[in-house]
């Protein structure tokens, strides 16, 4: 088999992606377990996150990710009552992170063949995934206000 430019670079962009892919689930195991081991709560380790939402810091106003991060974590730690409380996109998040960490890592050439279609996917409907983020945004700032 030759080896030519091109599966140099596929080459490469395998092992960055797997790379990426066993930090975050390194980092999904690690907070699962520190949130398993350690007896402290999400709410009190919301205290120790230094990164706050900007638009909620600067207007008052909630983002419609405001609470994504509480979720996950909540979810990491097996509270998933209190997940959902936080955002209910949070589980889903997770376990679609977890699954693709999982995929690059023990099938990259899937996730690349996966990549290409999701890229060729979203030129074609492009209009749709922005009609979706409108109606996202819509949500987001709404379910504060009810």
């Amino acid at each position: 088999m030759r080896f030519n430019n091109r599966t140099s670079i596929i080459f490469m962009e395998i092992r960055a992606y797997r790379i990426i892919a066993a930090i975050g689930l390194s980092a999904c195991v690690g907070v699962a377990l520190f949130f398993l081991l350690a007896p402290i709560s999400v709410e009190s380790a919301n205290l120790w996150v230094p990164l706050k939402c900007p638009l909620h810091f600067l207007t008052g106003i909630h983002c419609p990710t405001c609470g994504l991060g509480r979720s996950i974590m909540s979810a990491a730690a097996g509270e998933w009552r209190l997940s959902v409380h936080y955002h209910p996109l949070g589980i889903p998040l997770l376990v679609s992170c977890i699954g693709w960490a999982s995929l690059v890592w023990l099938a990259p050439q899937r996730w690349l063949a996966i990549q290409n279609w999701l890229s060729t996917h979203y030129q074609n409907h492009r209009p749709i995934y922005m009609i979706a983020l409108v109606f996202y945004c819509i949500w987001g700032f709404g379910r504060w206000f009810v």
